[in-house]
């Protein structure tokens, strides 16, 4: 007895345009990363969560990509860590803000604006809140 295949190469074609099933997956895949992004990042003022993004793309025939970013030019600082002692750029003091930003109580000497002078301070340890939102990611989808 023979079996006959059909292969219906548009249909697979258009699975892999913009909004084809292909595309719709990775999408939402990607969403799933970005809330899990937003869920790991370290918040203080919420700049960085606030700008969190993803945006799907086509990388080649029948492949898609998705980045989940963030366009806040310091958040490598807090994702890759800094190293200390951290010293002011024109070597005169740095003006810390108070707590809950640092460890420095609020000053309430007129001129200071609440914030505390010191010399240095020392760096942060790395908070890979990116990579920890994509292990998530993965391990939701059974991968």
């Amino acid at each position: 007895m023979a079996t006959r295949v059909i292969v219906y190469d548009e249909r697979i074609a258009a699975a892999f345009l913009p909004g084809g099933s292909i595309a719709e997956n990775v999408s939402r895949i990607g969403r799933i990363n970005r809330d899990a992004a937003h869920h790991y990042v370290p918040v203080r003022t919420g700049a960085t969560k606030a700008s969190i993004y993803f945006r799907v793309y086509p990388s080649g025939k029948n492949h898609f990509s998705y980045v989940v970013g963030t366009k806040i030019s310091y958040a490598i600082y807090p994702l890759a860590g800094t190293t200390g002692p951290i010293h002011a750029n024109n070597g005169g003091l740095l003006w810390v803000r108070p707590h809950p930003y640092s460890h420095f109580p609020f000053r309430t000497q007129k001129g200071f604006g609440g914030r505390t002078p010191v010399f240095s301070v020392s760096g942060q340890k790395a908070n890979d809140w990116l990579g920890r939102s994509l292990y998530v990611t993965l391990k939701s989808q059974g991968l």
